[in-house]
């Protein structure tokens, strides 16, 4: 049996073809790309962190959130917040007025923050799935 077709026909289907025979091969057969990567949450650290500082009477409030990647460690930030946020007091209470004033010296905090978050975790759990730190509210009176 002979069926007659077009040159762009048969271009088109044998494309079709090998596409879908190499996304088979590439991926496997039934495979879904898109539930292999844990989820990403946001996940607050609770209400303002106020601190007094070092120096004349000022303090420092923030609120902060992690990027924590999987469930499990979503519930590890809950059952140690406490843990977490007596770090973060102890940390934040070196610091000077001055020495939080420009966006280097934040981000430098932020980063320490995030450093002293991973220890105060790996004394009671792991902290792999912590990804980041971000301040959503940052004031220093």
């Amino acid at each position: 049996m002979y069926i007659a077709c077009k040159k762009e026909d048969l271009v088109r289907i044998i494309t079709l073809v090998l596409a879908y025979l190499l996304s088979n091969t590439v991926y496997g057969e039934g495979e879904d790309i898109e539930t292999t990567a844990p989820a990403v949450e946001y996940v607050s650290l609770g209400s303002n962190l106020v601190v007094n500082l070092q120096g004349r009477r000022k303090y420092f409030r923030a609120d902060m959130q992690l990027m924590v990647e999987g469930e499990d460690n979503v519930e590890m930030i809950s059952l140690h917040n406490p843990a977490i946020r007596h770090a973060l007091i102890m940390l934040f209470s070196q610091y000077t007025p001055e020495q939080l004033q420009g966006p280097e010296q934040r981000e430098t905090v932020r980063k320490l923050a995030l450093e002293d978050i991973r220890k105060t975790l790996e004394k009671y759990t792991n902290s792999k799935g912590i990804k980041d730190l971000f301040f959503t509210e940052f004031l220093v009176h």
